[in-house]
């Protein structure tokens, strides 16, 4: 079993495209997405068209929540009020353009997957197996007590935008980062490939570079988004 984990995508269709072009070098069996694919960028309607169109399996993300339930809030759970104010602006954008198809489409999504191999349970969220909003970061309290109570020995989510693959007490987990929102300083998107033989388990992190110029000045002369949006693809940043 050899697949790929893509995941906040945030309506980026440059970033998502580069990504579907390097993983149809890979010989994939699938691939799954961990949610987020809306917000923040102008394209939620064609993001979900090209998930949709390559057959991508995918969960709902706190944004597919609350954009399928008409909520103004996204659940990010942000403190500062500048990221509150813009989160709010992102999802009064999406809400306002995205079809009613889609997002009847992101609205019956499911809040999780699970895979069996021979010698691997693997669970799929978002953001936790205890809340879909709730970040998972390496190292974390959180992470450890998640893995302890998890039936399963994979956890692959998303939702922090920090890529990571770690074992902690015989289990696996794997956050495959971010396709069209990078936080961390680096402007690339990032995927990751889970590739399973037997009783082995092989991760690669993959990090892939798009065209940031085109998706930054397609939020820039769209007169309903901040150009905050934009400058946070240039600089990778919150």
């Amino acid at each position: 079993m050899k697949f790929a984990a893509i995941g906040d995508i945030h309506s980026n269709l440059y970033a998502l495209e580069s990504v579907l072009a390097d993983i149809a070098k890979k010989d994939v069996d699938f691939i799954i997405c961990t949610g987020d694919s809306l917000g923040y960028s102008p394209f939620p309607n064609e993001v979900l068209h090209l998930l949709r169109k390559n057959h991508v399996l995918s969960i709902q993300g706190n944004y597919e929540k609350a954009v399928g339930n008409f909520e103004m809030i996204c659940g990010c759970d942000y403190k500062e009020p500048r990221l509150i104010e813009l989160a709010a602006l992102s999802m009064e954008f999406t809400n306002k353009h995205i079809s009613d198809e889609n997002r009847n489409y992101i609205k019956n999504l499911p809040k999780h997957i699970r895979l069996h191999s021979e010698a691997f349970d693997i669970l799929v969220v978002h953001g936790s197996p205890r809340r879909i909003n709730e970040p998972l970061y390496e190292g974390s309290g959180e992470l450890k007590e998640v893995l302890e109570n998890m039936n399963e020995n994979v956890l692959v989510c998303g939702h922090t935008h920090e890529a990571f693959y770690q074992q902690i007490n015989g289990k696996h987990v794997i956050n495959c980062g971010t396709v069209g929102k990078p936080v961390n300083g680096s402007i690339d998107a990032t995927y990751t490939l889970i590739d399973i033989i037997g009783s082995t388990i092989s991760v690669q992190l993959e990090r892939i570079s798009y065209d940031v110029e085109k998706a930054a000045k397609a939020i820039e002369e769209n007169d309903e988004l901040p150009d905050d949006f934009a400058q946070m693809l240039r600089q990778g940043t919150l």
